[in-house]
């Protein structure tokens, strides 16, 4: 039984670890695929530049198609 748990954790601990490495990038600078926005400091320009934004308007969209679903 004790054998079955050590390997067990051990098979758990290498497919995490692989999991982990295949998230990273392989190649510097080690940049995230998410698009990176940068924001005014006011509100109302921030307000603005959000009316704009390319992910404000996908999550609007999805809003829209789940209102519909029950």
């Amino acid at each position: 039984m004790r054998k079955n748990s050590i390997t067990a954790g051990l098979m758990a601990w290498l497919l995490g670890g692989s999991l982990y490495a295949a998230a990273q990038a392989n190649q510097p600078p080690y940049t995230s695929p998410v698009p990176y926005y940068t924001f005014p400091a006011t509100l109302p320009e921030q307000e603005a530049t959000l009316k704009d934004n390319p992910l404000m308007k996908r999550f609007a969209d999805s809003r829209k198609k789940q209102a519909v679903d029950p």
